[in-house]
Protein backbone atom coordinates (compact mmCIF):
# COMPACT_ATOMS: atom_id res chain seq x y z
CA UNK A 1 0.00 0.00 0.00
CA UNK A 2 0.72 3.58 -0.17
CA UNK A 3 2.44 5.77 2.26
CA UNK A 4 -0.12 7.28 4.65
CA UNK A 5 0.27 10.22 6.81
CA UNK A 6 -1.15 9.90 10.46
CA UNK A 7 -1.99 12.93 12.64
CA UNK A 8 -1.57 12.20 15.85
CA UNK A 9 -3.62 13.90 18.17
CA UNK A 10 -1.20 15.93 19.59
CA UNK A 11 -0.49 17.34 16.11
CA UNK A 12 -3.06 19.30 14.11
CA UNK A 13 -3.24 21.30 11.43
CA UNK A 14 -3.24 25.06 11.59
CA UNK A 15 -6.59 27.00 12.57
CA UNK A 16 -8.07 28.85 9.45
CA UNK A 17 -8.77 32.57 10.73
CA UNK A 18 -11.09 34.35 8.68
CA UNK A 19 -11.61 38.00 9.34
CA UNK A 20 -14.80 38.96 10.69
CA UNK A 21 -17.01 42.21 10.15
CA UNK A 22 -19.46 42.63 13.46
CA UNK A 23 -22.07 44.92 11.19
CA UNK A 24 -22.67 42.77 8.42
CA UNK A 25 -22.59 39.44 10.26
CA UNK A 26 -25.37 41.21 12.34
CA UNK A 27 -27.10 42.21 9.41
CA UNK A 28 -27.29 39.18 7.83
CA UNK A 29 -28.35 37.62 11.37
CA UNK A 30 -31.38 39.94 12.06
CA UNK A 31 -32.28 39.05 7.89
CA UNK A 32 -32.00 35.09 8.72
CA UNK A 33 -34.23 35.92 12.04
CA UNK A 34 -37.11 37.61 9.58
CA UNK A 35 -36.75 34.78 6.78
CA UNK A 36 -37.12 32.61 9.50
CA UNK A 37 -40.51 34.31 11.33
CA UNK A 38 -41.79 34.64 7.22
CA UNK A 39 -41.60 30.87 7.04
CA UNK A 40 -43.49 30.27 10.43
CA UNK A 41 -46.10 32.53 9.43
CA UNK A 42 -46.77 30.97 5.69
CA UNK A 43 -46.66 27.38 8.16
CA UNK A 44 -49.78 29.25 10.11
CA UNK A 45 -51.52 30.29 7.53
CA UNK A 46 -51.10 26.59 5.93
CA UNK A 47 -52.13 24.89 8.92
CA UNK A 48 -55.21 27.52 9.41
CA UNK A 49 -56.11 26.59 5.19
CA UNK A 50 -56.26 23.18 5.92
CA UNK A 51 -58.47 23.22 9.36
CA UNK A 52 -60.61 25.35 7.52
CA UNK A 53 -60.54 22.85 4.38
CA UNK A 54 -61.20 19.89 6.86
CA UNK A 55 -63.99 22.29 8.34
CA UNK A 56 -65.66 22.86 4.71
CA UNK A 57 -65.66 19.09 3.95
CA UNK A 58 -67.27 18.25 7.27
CA UNK A 59 -69.74 20.81 6.91
CA UNK A 60 -70.24 19.85 3.06
CA UNK A 61 -70.75 16.35 4.14
CA UNK A 62 -73.25 17.60 7.06
CA UNK A 63 -75.43 19.97 4.66
CA UNK A 64 -75.62 16.67 2.22
CA UNK A 65 -76.88 14.46 5.18
CA UNK A 66 -79.43 17.43 5.80
CA UNK A 67 -80.69 17.61 2.41
CA UNK A 68 -81.03 14.09 1.76
CA UNK A 69 -83.06 13.86 4.93
CA UNK A 70 -85.34 16.76 3.73
CA UNK A 71 -85.61 15.45 0.74
CA UNK A 72 -86.73 11.79 2.50
CA UNK A 73 -89.09 13.92 4.73
CA UNK A 74 -90.68 15.70 1.98
CA UNK A 75 -91.66 12.56 0.06
CA UNK A 76 -92.82 10.76 2.97
CA UNK A 77 -95.26 13.76 4.09
CA UNK A 78 -96.27 13.83 0.04
CA UNK A 79 -96.88 10.34 -0.10
CA UNK A 80 -99.05 10.96 2.99
CA UNK A 81 -100.94 13.40 2.51
CA UNK A 82 -105.22 12.72 1.35
CA UNK A 83 -106.33 12.68 -1.92
CA UNK A 84 -109.06 14.71 -2.60
CA UNK A 85 -111.24 12.72 -5.12
CA UNK A 86 -115.05 14.55 -4.77
CA UNK A 87 -114.77 18.07 -5.93
CA UNK A 88 -117.73 19.58 -4.24
CA UNK A 89 -115.62 19.39 -1.02
CA UNK A 90 -112.97 21.89 -2.65
CA UNK A 91 -116.12 24.00 -3.63
CA UNK A 92 -117.74 23.76 -0.13
CA UNK A 93 -113.95 24.85 1.27
CA UNK A 94 -113.66 28.08 -0.60
CA UNK A 95 -117.15 29.26 -0.08
CA UNK A 96 -116.68 29.19 3.50
CA UNK A 97 -117.03 32.54 4.87
CA UNK A 98 -114.23 34.60 6.37
CA UNK A 99 -114.30 36.38 9.89
CA UNK A 100 -114.87 40.16 9.33
CA UNK A 101 -111.65 41.79 10.80
CA UNK A 102 -112.48 44.83 8.90
CA UNK A 103 -113.49 46.48 12.12
CA UNK A 104 -110.86 48.00 14.45
CA UNK A 105 -110.04 45.83 17.73
CA UNK A 106 -111.18 48.75 19.85
CA UNK A 107 -114.60 49.72 18.05
CA UNK A 108 -115.27 45.70 19.10
CA UNK A 109 -114.40 46.11 22.36
CA UNK A 110 -116.83 48.80 22.81
CA UNK A 111 -119.34 47.72 21.19
CA UNK A 112 -119.23 44.57 23.52
CA UNK A 113 -119.17 46.80 26.79
CA UNK A 114 -122.25 48.67 25.37
CA UNK A 115 -124.08 45.91 24.79
CA UNK A 116 -123.09 44.68 28.10
CA UNK A 117 -122.62 40.67 26.66
CA UNK A 118 -118.88 40.03 28.38
CA UNK A 119 -120.15 39.63 31.30
CA UNK A 120 -118.04 36.71 32.31
CA UNK A 121 -114.85 36.78 35.03
CA UNK A 122 -112.63 36.46 32.05
CA UNK A 123 -114.39 39.32 30.16
CA UNK A 124 -113.97 42.04 32.86
CA UNK A 125 -110.41 40.98 33.48
CA UNK A 126 -109.51 41.42 29.65
CA UNK A 127 -110.89 44.97 29.89
CA UNK A 128 -109.12 45.96 32.93
CA UNK A 129 -105.76 44.86 30.97
CA UNK A 130 -107.21 46.90 28.31
CA UNK A 131 -107.42 50.18 30.33
CA UNK A 132 -103.70 49.55 31.56
CA UNK A 133 -102.54 49.57 28.22
CA UNK A 134 -104.08 52.49 27.26
CA UNK A 135 -102.62 53.73 30.19
CA UNK A 136 -99.57 53.09 29.49
CA UNK A 137 -99.57 54.12 25.74
CA UNK A 138 -100.90 57.37 26.62
CA UNK A 139 -98.09 57.22 29.22
CA UNK A 140 -95.38 56.89 26.43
Amino acid sequence: MGKEKFISKRERPDPVFLPFDYASHKENKVTLMKAELAALKCLRILENLKRLQDEKGKLKRELQHMLSSSVKDFEKATNEMPLINNMREIKRVEETKTADFSQPYEEKLRAMESTGTDTTALGKELSIIQEKLKKLSNYQ
